[in-house]
């Protein structure tokens, strides 16, 4: 019998990860809310659902009576995929784990005694922004908790409208509350990684390419990257180390992990990881 494979996220980037899995004896369940997603020719059969809500997609697959075998997703949902494994009985990673690596405050908070972390802060109105500004006086990027692909991510200096800055990150929020972080200058890297039978095993480091930053400030434009990471190449034992301890310190077993991390000072700075790959193809 065809076992059943749900696919959360039916968008352009995923169409790659359709074609791939068409290799295996599997029958592809996707879940998207778009009707018209250009990834769902390539499934067998298709959910209308938000990738975002488990009880919405819980309830469709009930309906049709479907038996779900494993869970992947092509978007930034691991709580959600988790969460769908421990109902269907699917190994998967902690449902902790994949909680704090779904929010941007809760792992700085769990791992700001571990690794260098920037100073951060929970924002939930916009006096705070305001005092944190006149305060600190040092460079701040303000984004939700909640979100990926730079949405709703804004640096903020003495010159920016902080009520526009405010309003406009928490557009892209689910929560009702944002985090504010201390620039951290210097080399960015995006690393992708595998956790099997608990050992890290670092697949490679990109150099992130924010050239044009002077030209859209205050958004936080990404574009491009590349690897072999150059600088990256002299910290590649130190990267790893990090990201291996991250991926313990998470109860990690079988997973996949990527990270953000700046180089300031020769020192490694942890901005974010997530228990997902990377989007952008």
């Amino acid at each position: 019998m065809l076992k059943n494979l749900l696919i959360l996220g039916a968008g352009i980037e995923s169409i790659e990860g359709y074609l791939r899995l068409k290799k295996f004896r599997c029958k592809t369940i996707a879940v998207d809310k778009d009707p018209k997603a250009p990834g769902l020719k390539y499934a067998d059969t298709f959910i209308q659902a938000s990738i975002y809500n488990y009880s919405e997609i819980l309830r469709n697959l009930k309906k049709r009576n479907f038996r779900i075998d494993g869970v992947i997703s092509f978007s930034d949902v691991s709580y959600v995929a988790t969460k769908l494994c421990k109902y269907f009985k699917i190994d998967s990673i902690p449902l902790k784990s994949a909680k704090i690596t779904s929010d941007k405050l809760l792992f700085k908070k769990e791992m700001k005694g571990y690794f260098n972390i920037p100073y951060f802060k929970k924002i939930t109105n916009l006096e705070q922004i305001k005092n944190l500004i006149n305060k600190k006086k040092k460079k701040f990027i303000i984004k939700p908790v909640d979100n990926c692909g730079a949405r709703g991510v804004i640096v903020l200096d003495k010159k920016t409208d902080l009520n526009w800055a405010y309003n406009y990150c928490l557009k892209y929020s689910k929560k009702k509350y944002l985090i504010a972080e201390e620039f951290i200058n210097g080399a960015q890297f995006s690393t992708e990684g595998i956790v099997f039978n608990g050992e890290y095993i670092h697949l490679c480091t990109f150099d992130r390419n924010y050239e044009m930053m002077s030209k859209y400030k205050p958004f936080i434009i990404e574009n491009g990257g590349s690897t072999p990471s150059k600088a990256g190449k002299k910290y590649h034992n130190k990267i790893t180390q990090i990201l291996s301890k991250i991926s313990k310190k998470l109860g990690l077993k079988y997973a996949t992990l990527k990270g953000d991390l700046v180089l300031n000072k020769k020192k490694i700075f942890v901005i974010e990881v997530a228990t997902r790959l990377s989007g952008g193809w």
